[in-house]
């Protein structure tokens, strides 16, 4: 005879979920197949159902107060994990499963859940060797791969995970963003997780986790050192000087380009002048915008001698930019880019540019993902990833009657 279904436990498990503030109306409490997940988890763990068969569908649907859909949904994703067993004509009976069900060893990671915030926003050559990272992990590990749309994820996250692999053996990488709700979802589901992001992020406000990101501020430091050394004292940026808080939707990034070059000039005892950092927004990408900005940039009477972009399409610009001005690179003006793009290579003359480990970026991302699935308790950490300068013929000394001295008016020191 089914055992009677208890009610109660799932007003009491609710009362013990944080409220998560203001959310759209399928989010504010659990879905129905959430509910009766939850319910029977907690029955389980109990031994509510030990030696019995659970109540009927009509039964949990009638005592939750959800839909028959939604029991029938939340039955198949709990067989999917391993807690139920369902027989035609007979009913759902429980799994034998260890007492202490929140102990049992993790299956090894089956499946890698990519969850970018898009794709679309990312530049081709980037796209390209994220995937080639991630297909070389995957491969090499014998995992599978699924990508999913944050954008088209329902308020349950259910689609998440793959429903032909146990839960327990799935994971997720979370590339370039890093919302709140949808950590607190992983934590909730057991999932472990990675976030994975080109620059550093501001951590604060986030549970502890496993992360990876790249140190573009050292790259940066290291690309005006080199500038430096070549003889330059004025040193001027193009790119993007704040780091508006859309640009890793839910969470800060700290502008590491540009702090960078700020702190290397620093360090040398120079400052740059205002007029020589052409701040581009993330919103003015547009080529022609910032070819304007460009020109504008290196028409003006006094110029620095060399320029650091905070990526290679903005220098590739730069460089056409000073073309069109009759201007010569390296002769006249130093210039160097950031992320070494395929372009890099190919322009006239190659571009000088930080490199940028993309491709060991993704793959980081999934070894990480293994060291947290396969241990749990192991502390969690972040992996930072160094640049490294690319020196091609974009750069030279600067020309003496140009070089700058500290008594130019545009340098002082800090």
């Amino acid at each position: 005879m089914p055992a009677k279904f208890d009610s109660r436990m799932t007003s009491q498990l609710d009362k013990r979920i944080p409220s998560q503030g203001p959310r759209p109306p399928l989010a504010g409490r659990r879905v129905g197949h959430e509910r009766v997940v939850a319910a029977i988890k907690h029955s389980l763990a109990e031994g509510r159902y030990e030696g019995g068969m659970l109540p009927s569908y009509r039964q949990i649907g009638k005592e939750l107060n959800v839909t028959m859909a939604s029991v029938q949904r939340a039955m198949a994703e709990l067989e999917r994990e391993g807690f139920v067993r369902r027989e035609n004509r007979r009913g759902v009976f429980p799994r034998k499963r260890p007492r202490s069900m929140g102990r049992r060893k993790p299956l090894p990671l089956q499946c890698v859940n990519i969850v970018p915030y898009s794709f679309a926003l990312l530049p081709s050559f980037v796209e390209a060797d994220y995937l080639a990272g991630y297909t070389q992990a995957v491969d090499h590990f014998d995992l599978r791969m699924r990508f999913v749309a944050r954008n088209e994820l329902d308020p349950s996250y259910a689609q998440l995970c793959s429903p032909r692999v146990p839960v327990e053996a799935q994971g997720v990488i979370v590339v370039n963003s890093c919302p709140l709700e949808l950590v607190e979802q992983l934590q909730r589901k057991g999932l472990p997780f990675v976030m994975q992001c080109f620059s550093r992020y501001v951590a604060e406000g986030l549970p502890p986790h496993f992360g990876v990101y790249v140190n573009k501020f050292g790259g940066a430091f290291q690309a005006v050192n080199h500038l430096l050394e070549l003889g330059h004292r004025r040193i001027g940026f193009l790119g993007v000087t704040n780091a508006p808080e859309g640009n890793i939707p839910g969470r800060p990034v700290i502008n590491a380009p540009f702090e960078g070059y700020r702190a290397a000039l620093n360090n040398a005892g120079l400052h740059s002048a205002d007029s020589d950092v052409v701040n581009c927004e993330w919103s003015s990408r547009e080529k022609q915008a910032v070819f304007a900005m460009a020109k504008e940039f290196l028409g003006r009477p006094e110029r620095p001698t060399a320029v650091l972009a905070s990526c290679d399409e903005f220098a590739l610009l730069l460089i056409e930019a000073a073309r069109v001005l009759n201007l010569r690179v390296p002769d006249d003006l130093s210039v160097v880019g950031f992320d070494n793009q395929p372009e890099a290579l190919q322009c006239d003359p190659p571009l000088t540019t930080v490199s940028v480990p993309r491709r060991e970026l993704a793959e980081s991302a999934v070894a990480l993902l293994l060291e947290a699935t396969e241990n749990r308790r192991v502390p969690r950490r972040t992996r930072i990833l160094e640049t490294h300068l690319i020196i091609r013929e974009t750069t030279a000394p600067p020309q003496p009657e140009r070089a700058g001295n500290p008594a130019d008016s545009s340098l002082a020191p800090s």
